[in-house]
């Protein structure tokens, strides 16, 4: 996971520019970090605090990382949106919203069953409201069956 931490005010380079007589394009600076992060997938820290702050930053981020939370969005407790074991069991197998764990739930039975008709009967799973193709590839995946 790659990083570039920019640290600093961005004011105070313009007045270093303005001391030397040259001026500061500050949309151009936005626009080179934003074209590096999206061209270039790089996670990007600016910040204006001191190095021991942002050291503890990139130290919680890190942590974050080990414990496996990278690109895993942060979730409520399950139980509160979840009505039974069946559907928490679906959304964290599955990757999807409680919502639609519960759709698939009443119209499959199970986990189990969501993932046989996957297999055998793709057709029924896409009849169901916001699964296209890619989605039920993604169950494929999940569910082993690839």
């Amino acid at each position: 996971m790659p990083w570039l931490l920019i640290t600093g005010k961005l004011s105070d380079v313009a007045e270093d520019f303005k001391k030397r007589k040259q001026t500061l394009n500050k949309s151009a600076v936005y626009g080179a970090v934003a074209s590096v992060m999206v061209r270039y997938a790089i996670n990007i820290l600016w910040t204006e605090q001191v190095a021991s702050e942002w050291l503890a930053e990139i130290k919680s981020i890190a942590e974050k990382v080990d414990e496996g939370k990278y690109l895993l969005p942060q979730r409520k407790s399950l139980k509160q949106f979840a009505s039974n074991r069946n559907v928490a069991s679906i959304c964290r197998t599955l990757e999807i919203n409680p919502k639609l764990a519960e759709t698939l739930n009443k119209k499959f039975g199970s986990l189990y069953g969501i993932l046989d008709a996957c297999k055998n009967h793709p057709s029924n799973i896409l009849l169901i409201d916001g699964i296209g193709m890619r989605t039920l590839q993604k169950f494929k995946e999940l569910g082993g069956l690839t």
